[in-house]
C-alpha cells in the first residue's frame, strides 16, 4: 500500500473547494504584518491592519489620517515585499481605508 503525501493533496483539495483563494487572502495578509513590523515597527501593527485582499487588491485599515500618511508613503515598498516573497505577482495595489479596528 503507497501513500500519498499530504502535501501533495493540499493544493488540489483547496482548488476543489474554492478555498485556495482564502488561503492566499490569509498569507497576504501575513506577509503585510511581518513587513510593516520589520519596516515601519510595532506600533504600526497597533494602528494598522490588513481587512481583506480580493481581485489583487490589498485593504488595509488605519486608526487615523497620520496612519494613513505612514502607510501612504510606504504602500511600495509594502507592495513590492508582498509580491517578492510570495514569488509572483499576487497584490496590484493597496487601498487605505480610516476605520476602526473590527476585534
Amino acid at each position: 500500500m503507497t501513500f500519498t503525501p499530504l502535501s501533495d493533496l493540499l493544493p488540489e483539495a483547496a482548488g476543489k473547494n474554492n478555498f485556495s483563494r482564502q488561503m492566499l487572502a490569509a498569507q497576504v495578509c501575513e506577509k503585510y504584518r511581518k513587513i510593516v513590523l520589520k519596516k515601519i515597527g510595532s506600533d504600526a501593527l497597533a494602528h494598522t491592519w490588513p481587512k481583506w485582499f480580493k481581485n489583487m487588491i490589498l485593504t488595509i485599515g488605519v486608526e487615523d489620517s497620520a496612519w494613513s500618511q505612514e502607510i501612504q508613503m510606504n504602500k511600495e515598498k509594502i507592495l513590492k515585499e508582498i509580491n517578492i516573497q510570495l514569488k509572483r505577482k499576487v497584490v496590484a495595489q493597496i487601498k487605505i481605508m480610516i476605520d476602526q479596528r473590527e476585534y
